[in-house]
């Protein structure tokens, strides 16, 4: 496998397996016009290393400056996760990134420390809807300060951490849950596992947590067919509208999306 081939999910740029293959004799007198496709393919080549290269050079720097900015705001959100409820205010999930491999996401923590305890605990009833869309209406597990969080989105912050250490980017498809094997097979078709899962994506601004798997695969598939730098902008700034407006958000039940 080339490298064109590992690449090509992040542009809609088309590019042949043979693009590195060394000619092996020289071209015919008349051979004009293959001279030009080359030319179009090593320009389109460009394009693509340059948008790959900007887009990790602006995580890495949105991502560094937004932990020292925010650092105030966490420390704030520590506070006053400790002081309604004992454990740890910064929990680990097992997410699936980029090719498949399963990296550690982390999040504020919204519910009560011996939140899966407490799962074990619930009907029949409870744990099958759970298990279906894991989340339930009204779980009594999240706390107040786990609601507020949830529903301002501020409960993702850490995961900027994730951002500055290569696991996600900032604009991607939402890193699935280890267990969601219907969604990562989906995206598997259109080829959107092969890039850095995101802090908010094209899924995110078209509805969050009201859409089905079927219906957030085809938004990943349809981002990273176009893929670009205006693109993350635009979906960035839509999510900051999204978070302000409250639009799309389930309070009563956990995120997992």
């Amino acid at each position: 496998m080339n490298v064109i081939d590992t690449l090509q999910p992040y542009s809609s740029i088309t590019l042949p397996p043979d693009t590195f293959t060394p000619d092996v004799a020289a071209p015919p007198h008349n051979a004009e016009p293959e001279v030009t496709e080359k030319k179009i393919k090593n320009k389109n080549r460009f394009k693509l290393y340059a948008f790959i290269f900007m887009k990790r050079a602006f995580d890495i720097a949105a991502s560094f400056f937004g932990l020292l900015l925010l650092a105030p705001v966490f420390l704030i959100i520590i506070a006053a996760i400790k002081l309604e409820s004992e454990g740890k205010a910064v929990y680990t999930q097992r997410r699936v990134g980029r090719n498949g491999k399963v990296f550690k996401m982390y999040k504020f923590r919204s519910m009560v420390h011996n939140a899966d305890e407490i799962l074990m605990n619930f009907t029949s009833e409870q744990r099958a809807e759970f298990e279906i869309s894991f989340k339930l209406e009204n779980d009594e597990r999240i706390t107040k300060v786990g609601a507020f969080l949830r529903k301002t989105s501020l409960d993702e912050l850490p995961q900027l951490w994730n951002i500055f250490t290569g696991d996600m980017s900032l604009v991607g498809p939402r890193p699935a849950l280890w267990n969601q094997d219907d969604l990562v097979a989906r995206r598997e078709c259109y080829g959107a596992n092969k890039i850095r899962p995101g802090l908010t994506g094209l899924a995110q601004v078209k509805g969050r947590d009201e859409l089905p798997v079927d219906q957030k695969a085809a938004y990943d598939g349809e981002y990273c067919q176009h893929m670009s730098f205006a693109g993350d902008l635009h979906i960035l700034w839509q999510t900051v509208v999204s978070v302000l407006t409250g639009r799309d958000v389930s309070e009563g039940g956990p995120r997992r999306s």
